[in-house]
């Protein structure tokens, strides 16, 4: 079986038997919501019990790895142990995390919508997170140096793990789910709030770009996952994840995806893929209402930009449409590159290129990187930074510290010479505007089935789709002529 067909109609609308008339037969009515009537439940109540079952299920499991010699993947039988001992060791955690005192669970979106304001973004607890190990390259050393070195700047804590942990390719969540649980275990005002996670051959091009721009304003505190896709679908190479027990029951279940569907194939990029196909279910979660609602994908190349050189899309369409607009050449660039971001984008990702290839490429950029930094500030390991995360305020230019460009060829340009803050408040205005029209078009006291149906169809667009903001105007668009049309 493949991993496409585990989920079928996974386009259906999210939606509640609550908000439908009473006369509404939906075939499933077990999809992904906001407006959940099992929001009532305690945070921890819903916790405990999920927590609970992924115990069960992975000691349950125990006999079935006596049995299997080895993974799909060709991980040795004790990874199918290992996973098993951290989905065990995860669940012990979310029991642990969660089990202090939590007021009832609000439904936070309607609450969001309902106080909207442009608020300044104030994400300064963030943790930039990582790994590199049984690598000798420099060029890696190099690259999570300019991880580091973004950190520094805007005053983030680092986390790199440095040490293989026997996991294969699900060391990545094993690792993030571990920081999950350590922030839980702090203060809420002492933890970071969010975790961003790139891979040791991404590149940070301008550590000037605050990370913050990226994470969803205040008011939508429902989000919980802000990634991005290419040709594949999810990748899973950079991403941002807040801290929270959502998190830790979103990677718990994916996680578990290869015992618990041990018929499908997850293919060469295991974790990835089961990061996407947890994202697809119709249930699991504190609510069991699924993931979906909880995740936004952004246009990739503002914090996850490719250097187009996969073999696999050369004479695409995707390839054809995309390459006349790549930076080929800059002034300090050696070699010829195809990199599908702009002047003063933040990071390159590498991911499906060639070894050769991929370091040359990865070595011109931290060489221009390194010799720009050191212009701005005197030396190649200097930040003009403090110990403690900037404030920032949205109202004024000092997300940037008066960083000024010497001279007009200079790719480390300051936050507010880029598109980025224009780009990031537009798409955070229009997944609100959307969000705010479907929950009026079911409210209390609308009864009309097309009207509804259209309302939780944006709402599918607004987690699949806002990469792809024609989609999403098209939704909006809909239901807007529905709504005055049949709402008289």
């Amino acid at each position: 079986m493949s991993s496409s067909d585990v989920f079928e109609k996974k386009d259906e609308p999210f939606h509640d038997v609550d908000e439908l008339p009473s006369d509404y037969e939906s075939e499933r009515d077990d999809l992904p919501l906001f407006e959940s009537k099992h929001m009532q439940q305690t945070t921890i109540e819903r916790a405990l019990a999920y927590s609970k079952v992924m115990i069960s299920k992975a000691i349950l499991l125990i006999p079935v790895g006596t049995q299997t010699a080895r993974w799909r993947t060709g991980q040795p039988r004790k990874s199918h142990y290992t996973l098993i001992g951290c989905l065990v060791f995860v669940g012990l955690l979310a029991l642990i995390v969660v089990s202090r005192p939590s007021p009832p669970v609000v439904n936070e979106t309607n609450v969001a919508i309902a106080n909207a304001t442009t608020l300044p973004l104030t994400y300064n607890r963030i943790l930039s997170a990582s790994m590199l190990f049984g690598i000798t390259s420099p060029t890696y050393k190099r690259a999570i140096a300019t991880h580091k070195r973004q950190a520094q700047r805007w005053g983030y804590s680092t986390e790199i793990l440095q040490r293989d942990e026997g996991c294969g390719f699900w060391t990545k969540l094993i690792f993030l789910l571990n920081l999950v649980g350590q922030e839980l275990q702090k203060p809420a005002d002492t933890r970071a709030e969010w975790i961003m996670w790139a891979d040791a051959d991404a590149v940070i091009l301008n550590p000037n770009i605050p990370l913050s721009i990226f994470l969803p304003p205040p008011d939508l505190p429902h989000i919980h996952f802000v990634g991005n896709k290419d040709w594949h679908g999810l990748n899973n190479g950079v991403f941002f994840i807040r801290v929270h027990p959502w998190t830790v029951s979103m990677f718990t279940s994916a996680m578990s995806f290869p015992i618990c569907h041990k018929d499908v194939d997850l293919g060469g990029n295991v974790e990835q893929e089961a990061m996407r196909l947890t994202f697809e279910r119709e249930n699991g979660g504190s609510d069991d209402k699924g993931w979906r609602s909880g995740i936004v994908f952004m246009p990739r190349k503002w914090f996850n930009a490719y250097e187009l050189f996969q073999s696999e899309i050369q004479g695409s369409d995707y390839y054809k449409e995309t390459i006349n607009t790549t930076v080929a050449t800059y002034p300090g660039l050696k070699q010829k590159h195809k990199y599908e971001g702009g002047r003063g984008g933040m990071l390159a990702h590498f991911p499906g290129v060639d070894g050769e290839i991929r370091q040359g490429l990865m070595d011109d950029w931290m060489n221009l990187v390194e010799d720009e930094w050191s212009m701005q500030y005197g030396s190649v390991n200097s930040t003009n930074s403090t110990s403690d995360p900037v404030v920032f305020d949205s109202k004024t230019l000092d997300w940037d510290r008066n960083v000024t460009a010497n001279g007009t060829s200079m790719w480390t340009l300051p936050v507010h010479e880029t598109p980025y803050l224009n780009e990031t408040t537009s798409f955070w205005n229009r997944y609100r505007e959307a969000m705010a029209l479907s929950l009026e078009a079911t409210s209390s006291g609308v009864h009309d089935i097309s009207v509804i149906k259209s309302a939780l169809d944006l709402r599918i667009a607004l987690a699949d789709n806002m990469d792809e903001p024609d989609k999403v105007d098209e939704k909006v668009q809909h239901l807007k002529e529905l709504m005055k049309t049949r709402l008289k």
